[in-house]
């Protein structure tokens, strides 16, 4: 296509690019003298693909549609719309703001797998804009590295919500696959369904892309790609970046390959519940292997309502247990030294044949022939509303949560029992405490299955067996741990 020299109002200095949409072109704003980048609908999916007028309609509406969706996010982390028009010789326009620099897609094809600092960098800008769209209602549909841009600085800017759904929109209804197959969620493939899992799904495709350096799923071949991702689980990507030459790959520790396995997940309830929670555990992973070096990535760390709203309840609940432990390890230093110099005082009056008198008027502890029972009383008085019976919600949108352990705490039909003898610990945790304990003891199982290491896979799963015993995805995990042993 020929590049034209004006388009509305706006002037044309030369292409950027091309999509499956239409051709982006670079422009200037005369009015407000400043660079735009202008995109124009490809006039063959008009007159080709839709030769009905109620096809035609349909089809601008979505391009309308990045328009309103987009204008109404305003974020440092997605691309700005200013403008929609129609031009009477080019059609339908969209005017953007214009970002210097390239697409994530091509940083990875010229340099590779980016560093740590750079992929935690990436999770946690796209995290931000991925949940600044879903907090107005809005999926995104086709987030890929094409439609990532990076600046120059390194930030990166979220664009093209030309196929996102609005809110009380008509236009992109369910049952209708739209956007790129190597990055949908299985069940936009097979089903059309799109929501903020799906979004999530295609975010952890994109960063399993940046942590390796290729593709979750490859493959050139649209039908056999889609395929893949309804059916089969990618390789993990530390040993994808294994396979590849020292020039673009980078080292994948097993960490990091848990957490993008988990945002692949092909059900969408076990993937991450908001992108801030997937880009803070991927923060974490990195952390764990040592491999975050500067601070700077801490500056965007998201806030404490975003990350109560994220689900990143797990990282303050392992705060606030090693706090409670902190804290109990020096009240019983402190009673160690009370009772110490009690007893040595006794012992002096002993010696010195002085009388005993009592520390004042405090009631005495009732007799009690059995010392242990004492024990017990003092423990349960300590802590008089603590259950030690924990029943979790079943599962969402799961078969699985049928299968329970049976009342020993070993999974029925099973040959290897899993210890149920209750965790013992100088500070007893709370219910809630663990529930969470026992969710993180299921992510260690699972990763340790990934990466086939099946003896540290069943020590993880009984301790959340010890945890929880009615957990409903421990004996699923236990069938799958049990032929290796």
């Amino acid at each position: 296509m020929e590049t034209p020299h004006q388009i509305g109002r706006y002037t044309v200095d030369g292409p950027l690019g091309s999509g499956a949409m239409g051709h982006v072109y670079l422009g200037r704003d005369p009015e407000l003298d400043r660079a735009v980048a202008i995109k124009v609908l490809r006039s063959h999916l008009i007159t080709e693909a839709h030769p009905d007028d109620q096809a035609r309609t349909k089809f601008l509406e979505r391009f309308k549609n990045e328009a309103r969706a987009a204008a109404r996010l305003q974020h440092p982390h997605i691309v700005q719309v200013f403008d929609v028009g129609e031009d009477e010789t080019l059609g339908p326009f969209l005017v953007m703001e214009y970002v210097p620099g390239t697409t994530l897609k091509h940083w990875i094809r010229e340099r590779g797998a980016l560093s740590p600092e750079h992929v935690v960098q990436l999770a946690r800008q796209t995290a931000q804009a991925i949940d600044t769209a879903h907090g107005a209602g809005i999926v995104h549909r086709d987030i890929k590295p094409d439609n990532l841009l990076m600046l120059e600085t390194g930030d990166i800017k979220l664009g093209d919500f030309g196929v996102a759904r609005v809110p009380n929109a008509s236009l992109t209804q369910e049952g209708q696959f739209l956007g790129t197959p190597c990055y949908a969620a299985p069940e936009t493939l097979t089903e059309g369904l799109y929501s903020a899992a799906s979004d999530l799904f295609s975010m952890a495709a994109v960063l399993y892309e940046a942590v390796c350096g290729q593709r979750a799923f490859p493959g050139t071949d649209a039908i056999q790609v889609a395929q893949n991702v309804i059916h089969d689980s990618p390789s993990l990507p530390s040993k994808v970046a294994g396979r590849h030459g020292t020039g673009s790959a980078r080292a994948v520790p097993h960490q990091v390959d848990h957490v993008v396995m988990k945002g692949l997940e092909k059900r969408p309830a076990y993937r991450y519940q908001s992108a801030h929670h997937l880009a803070d555990s991927l923060h974490h992973a990195y952390r764990q292997a040592g491999l975050l070096k500067g601070t700077r990535l801490d500056s965007t760390a998201p806030t404490e309502s975003q990350l109560a709203s994220s689900g990143a309840r797990k990282h303050k609940t392992r705060t606030t247990l090693w706090n409670t432990r902190w804290n109990t390890l020096w009240s019983t230093v402190a009673l160690v030294a009370l009772f110490g110099t009690a007893g040595a005082w006794l012992v002096w009056q002993l010696q010195t044949g002085g009388p005993i008198e009592p520390l004042g008027d405090q009631p005495a502890f009732p007799e009690n022939p059995n010392p242990q029972d004492a024990g017990a009383d003092t423990a349960a008085n300590a802590h008089p509303t603590q259950s030690s019976e924990v029943s979790p919600p079943p599962l969402e949108n799961s078969s699985d949560a049928s299968v329970v352990a049976s009342d020993a705490g070993a999974p029925q039909d099973a040959s290897i029992a899993v210890d149920a003898t209750p965790v013992e610990d100088a500070t007893p945790l709370s219910p809630h405490e663990k529930e969470e304990a026992a969710k993180d003891a299921l992510e260690e199982t699972r990763a340790w299955i990934s990466t086939e290491d099946w003896p540290d896979a069943l020590e993880s799963l009984r301790r959340a067996q010890q945890l929880d015993p009615g957990n409903p995805d421990i004996p699923n995990l236990l069938q799958q741990i049990q032929p290796h042993l």
